[in-house]
C-alpha cells in the first residue's frame, strides 16, 4: 500500500513537471523540415576523347547531397567525379577522365545528385576518336533574340552554309575580336506565329556537321482595328484581335461600354455592347487589352456620335387678339430649315437682327519646326467692315539634337565633346553597364556643349556605349549619342626569350593576336630559318540533323577525307528517339465518393511527376522506380456540393517541353436539405412555405 502510494505522488509530480514544461515553451513544436533544392550551374559537360585530362561541373543544394554516377546500365568506368557528397552550399565536382574513346560513336553517363528526396542530372559526354568536336548542337534563344557561338575543332576547311528559311532569322556578323575558331551567330527577334527552328550547316562540299537552334514565339496582342465609330444607338460590336497569350480587358474614360459574356466567345474575337448615347456630345473611350504576364498591351478607342437634336424650349405659344412677335428658342446640333404652314398668312417669320450664338472648329496640324508660329482668323460681315479676328499662337516642337551623334575612337583614353541644339530643358542617361564613359561636367540650363571622359580600352573586344539626352517635359523627345571604341591591338608572344643548346634544333613560338602581322627576320642572321608547319589545325563544321520521331536510335556515318590521298577519318552520328510521355487515358470522371485512379504511362525517359498544389484530395499512392510504366492515385470522397477537377503533369527530367497531363474530374456531392423537416399547423390550416437546398433535380412525392 505504501508503495502503491508512493507511485501515485511520482506520477503526479510528473504531469505537473510536463504541463509546466508546455506552459513555459520549453518543448516547442518543431518546425517542418523544408524542402531541399538543388540547382545545376552546369547540366552538360563535353570532353574529348583522350584518356587524360579532367573537368568541372557546379551546384548548389540547400541541404546534404550525396552523387553516384550511371550510364543507364552500370556504373562508368571510363571518368569519375568527386566528392562523392557534401554539405549544404555551392560545390564543384571534378570530373577525371579515366579511358579513352576508341569506339567511332560517341558516348555519355549521368551523375546523380541527391539532397533529401530531390534529385538532379548532370551528362557527361565523351567525343569518339579523332571526331570533329562541335562544342553545343543544340541552342535554345529567347523571342527577344540574341548571339550564339559555336566552337567547333577540324583538320579540313569549310564554309557555313545558313539554309532557308532559317537565312531569314540567323545571320552570321563578322568579328574582330582575337583570331579563334568559335563561330559567332545572330538570332533575329522572334514571330507570334508561333516557336521556330533553325539550322546553321558546316560543309566541305561532302562532310558536314549541323547546329540546330531552337526560338521560342514573341508574345503579341495585335488588334484588327484601334478604332472603333459607332452612332448614337445602344448597339453591339464585335473586334478582331491576334494574340498568343492569356489577356485582360479593362475599360477607361467613361462606363457606357460593357463586354458580352458568352461561353462561346472565342480568344481571337470580343463581344462589346455601347449604351445608347442620350447626351448632345460626342463621347470617347478606351479598351485596353493587357498580357495577364506581362506589361505587353494594345488599346482599341470607341467613339460613339452625339445624339442629334431640335429642341424648342416652347412648342405651344398663345397669343392675345392684338397679335404680335413671338421669340421662340431653339438648340439643335444638326442643320435644319423652318417649314412654315400653308395657308397660314397672318404667321410670318422674321429674321432676327439679334446676336446668335455661333462654334467653329479649327484643325492646327503638327509643327516640326524650332520658333514658334502664329496665324490669325478673321470674321468679316460680308456686307461691311464689320469684323473681329481670332489670333492662333504653336509653339515649337521640342528639340533635342546631338552632333554628332555617333564617336569611333580608338583604344585609348579620350574626351569626347559634342553640340547639343534644344529649346526645352533635357537630363542626360549614362548607360549602366559602361562604367569606362563619365560625364566631365555638370551643365546649367544653357549649355550647348556636352563633353564625357571615355577611359582607355584594356581588353582585347570592340565596345559601345549610348548615352541619351531627354527631355524633361516631354516623354518622346530625346537623342542619343553613341560612342563605338576598338579593341586594344595585340601581339603576344608566349615567351619572349628562348635559350637554345649549341645542338640547335626546331623552336615553337605561341602568338596570340587580333590583328594581320607580318613575320621579320633578323637581317644577317642566316642561322635562324623560319619553318612552315604542318600541324593540325582547327576548323568548325556544322551539320544540320533534321528531327526525329522513330522510338529506336538511329546513326550516320559523315567520312572526312585527304583530296590527294586515302587519309581519312569518319564521323558518327548518334540521334536518340523523340522523348515521349504518354499517359492512357488522359482523364477520369469519378462519383462523389473515394476512388484509386490507376493509368498506364508509355516513355522512353526518365520523369517527374508534379501533383496539384490547389487539390490535395488527391495523392500518388506509391512513389515510382524509373521502369514504373503504372501509375496510382488515391481519390478522397468529395464531401463538397461542387464539382471540382485536379491536373497532374508527368514531366521529362531532361527535356522541358516533353510532358503529359492527367485530368481527373469529380462530381459533387448531391444532396437535398430541407430547413426545416417538422412543421406544426393549427387547426384552421393555411399556407406552409418549406425552403430546399439542393444541386439535382428532384420530384415532390404527395402522400
Amino acid at each position: 500500500m505504501k508503495n502503491f502510494t508512493k507511485f501515485l505522488v511520482c506520477a503526479a509530480i510528473v504531469a505537473y513537471a510536463l504541463v509546466s514544461c508546455t506552459k513555459m515553451g520549453i518543448d516547442p513544436e518543431p518546425e517542418p523540415p523544408k524542402e531541399p533544392v538543388i540547382e545545376i550551374t552546369v547540366p552538360e559537360v563535353t570532353v574529348p576523347d583522350v584518356g587524360t585530362g579532367s573537368a568541372t561541373a557546379s551546384f548548389t543544394t540547400s541541404q546534404k547531397w550525396t552523387i553516384e554516377t550511371s550510364d543507364s546500365k552500370a556504373r562508368p568506368t571510363w571518368f569519375d567525379a568527386n566528392p562523392k557528397s557534401g554539405g549544404p552550399g555551392k560545390a564543384t565536382l571534378t570530373i577525371k577522365i579515366n579511358e579513352a574513346n576508341t569506339s567511332y560513336d560517341d558516348r555519355s553517363a549521368y551523375i546523380r545528385i541527391r539532397s533529401g528526396s530531390q534529385t538532379a542530372l548532370i551528362t557527361v559526354s565523351q567525343k569518339k576518336k579523332d571526331a570533329i568536336l562541335v562544342s553545343k548542337d543544340r541552342f535554345y534563344i529567347a523571342p527577344t533574340g540574341d548571339n550564339f557561338t559555336v566552337k567547333v575543332k577540324s583538320n579540313v576547311s569549310y564554309q557555313v552554309i545558313i539554309p532557308e528559311p532559317s537565312a531569314q532569322w540567323i545571320s552570321r556578323p563578322a568579328s574582330k575580336g582575337l583570331v579563334s575558331k568559335d563561330e559567332v551567330f545572330a538570332v533575329a527577334a522572334g514571330s507570334m506565329d508561333g516557336n521556330r527552328e533553325g539550322m546553321v550547316v558546316f560543309t566541305d562540299g561532302t562532310l558536314k556537321d549541323t547546329v540546330r537552334v531552337y526560338q521560342s514565339q514573341l508574345n503579341g496582342i495585335i488588334l484588327s482595328t484601334k478604332t472603333k465609330n459607332i452612332d448614337e444607338r445602344g448597339q453591339a460590336f464585335d473586334v478582331e484581335l491576334r494574340t498568343n497569350v492569356e489577356y485582360n480587358i479593362t475599360f477607361a474614360d467613361g462606363t457606357w461600354l460593357h463586354p458580352i459574356q458568352s461561353k462561346a466567345t472565342r480568344v481571337d474575337r470580343q463581344h462589346f455592347v455601347a449604351d445608347e448615347n442620350t447626351s448632345y456630345s460626342n463621347r470617347t473611350m478606351k479598351v485596353i487589352f493587357t498580357d495577364k504576364n506581362s506589361k505587353l498591351a494594345d488599346t482599341l478607342i470607341v467613339n460613339q456620335a452625339q445624339k442629334d437634336a431640335l429642341i424648342l424650349s416652347q412648342k405651344t405659344v398663345d397669343v392675345n387678339s392684338q397679335g404680335g412677335a413671338v421669340d421662340v428658342e431653339l438648340r439643335s446640333n444638326i442643320e435644319y430649315d423652318i417649314l412654315m404652314p400653308t395657308g397660314a398668312t397672318w404667321l410670318t417669320k422674321v429674321d432676327s437682327r439679334a446676336l446668335t450664338t455661333y462654334h467653329h472648329l479649327f484643325q492646327v496640324a503638327a509643327y516640326t519646326g524650332t520658333d514658334s508660329r502664329s496665324a490669325q482668323v478673321i470674321f468679316k460681315d460680308k456686307k461691311s467692315q464689320l469684323a473681329d479676328t481670332l489670333t492662333v499662337l504653336q509653339g515649337p516642337k521640342g528639340t533635342l539634337i546631338i552632333s554628332p551623334r555617333t564617336q569611333n575612337l580608338d583604344e585609348t583614353a579620350h574626351t569626347v565633346n559634342v553640340e547639343l541644339q534644344r529649346n526645352i530643358q533635357y537630363d542626360i542617361v549614362m548607360p549602366e553597364n559602361a562604367q569606362w564613359v563619365r560625364q566631365i561636367s555638370s551643365r546649367a540650363l544653357v549649355t550647348e556643349k556636352l563633353s564625357f571622359a571615355v577611359d582607355a580600352n584594356p581588353t582585347h573586344d570592340n565596345r559601345e556605349a549610348q548615352i541619351v539626352v531627354k527631355s524633361r517635359t516631354l516623354p518622346i523627345v530625346s537623342d542619343t549619342l553613341t560612342i563605338h571604341q576598338v579593341q586594344k591591338n595585340a601581339l603576344i608572344l608566349s615567351n619572349g626569350n628562348i635559350t637554345v643548346t649549341e645542338k640547335g634544333g626546331a623552336i615553337d613560338v605561341e602568338l596570340r593576336t587580333n590583328i594581320e602581322y607580318d613575320i621579320l627576320m633578323p637581317t644577317g642572321a642566316t642561322w635562324l630559318t623560319k619553318v612552315d608547319s604542318r600541324a593540325l589545325t582547327t576548323y568548325h563544321h556544322l551539320f544540320q540533323v533534321a528531327a526525329y520521331t522513330g522510338t529506336d536510335s538511329r546513326s550516320a556515318q559523315v567520312i572526312f577525307k585527304d583530296k590527294k590521298s586515302q587519309l581519312a577519318d569518319t564521323l558518327t552520328v548518334l540521334q536518340g528517339p523523340k522523348g515521349t510521355l504518354i499517359i492512357s487515358p488522359r482523364t477520369q470522371n469519378l462519383d462523389e465518393t473515394a476512388h484509386t485512379v490507376n493509368v498506364e504511362l508509355q516513355r522512353n525517359i526518365q520523369y517527374d511527376i508534379v501533383m496539384p498544389e490547389n487539390a490535395q484530395w488527391v495523392r500518388q499512392i506509391s512513389s515510382r522506380a524509373l521502369v514504373t510504366e503504372k501509375l496510382s492515385f488515391a481519390v478522397d470522397a468529395n464531401p463538397t456540393h461542387d464539382n471540382r477537377e485536379a491536373q497532374i503533369v508527368v514531366k521529362s527530367l531532361t527535356f522541358p517541353i516533353v510532358s503529359d497531363t492527367l485530368t481527373i474530374r469529380q462530381v459533387q456531392k448531391n444532396a437535398l436539405i430541407l430547413t426545416k423537416r417538422n412543421i406544426t399547423v393549427t387547426e384552421k390550416g393555411g399556407a406552409v412555405d418549406v425552403e430546399l437546398r439542393s444541386n439535382i433535380e428532384y420530384d415532390i412525392l404527395m402522400p
